[in-house]
């Protein structure tokens, strides 16, 4: 028989939790949330990842794993079991945090996209969008110091468009 339980973690250590809960079979969530922070002297935003619940990490285990889990160096005995209704409301949660990290994991990936490299007058196929599958010539990069607002201009038979550039493709 198994319960979930809340158990409270070092700062900072949650994720180092999770992991180390998950390599032992048990399952266990600590969700995650991206945050753009300027770090030190750096002039750009960077991505930081922090813990959802600080210090907190969900887990659903058998009374024998949670003798094993409160014996992490990063656990305190500090723990509280979940009653039913309350592991259904936070079941929601998880979908909805996970669902707000993934979206801010798909902005982080486009901001690490290196940009594109095509020659001039070059044809590309789009590969996603109301234009997809059609072809247009390259023109150049709009905004090519902004990874976040960074575009592809083409041109076709519709005039001078701007496309993401993970829309695009050279043509085959």
């Amino acid at each position: 028989m198994s319960a979930t339980y809340i158990l409270y973690c070092q700062t900072g250590k949650e994720l180092i939790v999770y992991e180390d809960l998950t390599l032992w079979g048990i399952d266990a969530w600590a969700g995650r949330v991206i945050k753009w922070e300027r770090v030190g002297k750096r002039r750009k935003p960077q991505d930081v990842e922090y813990s959802a619940l600080p210090n907190y990490v969900w887990a659903t285990m058998s009374p024998h794993q949670y003798y094993q889990a409160i014996g992490h160096k990063y656990v305190y005995p500090t723990t509280q079991m979940v009653g039913q209704k309350a592991a259904r409301g936070l079941k929601e949660f998880q979908k909805m945090a996970d669902e707000a990290y993934r979206a801010a994991d798909e902005i982080r990936k486009k901001a690490q996209t290196p940009l594109p490299e095509f020659s001039p007058n070059q044809a590309l196929q789009i590969i996603g969008g109301p234009f997809k599958s059609l072809v247009f010539n390259f023109r150049r990069i709009a905004n090519p110091n902004d990874p976040l607002a960074r575009k592809v201009v083409v041109e076709g038979p519709h005039g001078e468009i701007e496309m993401d550039p993970l829309d695009v493709k050279a043509a085959e």
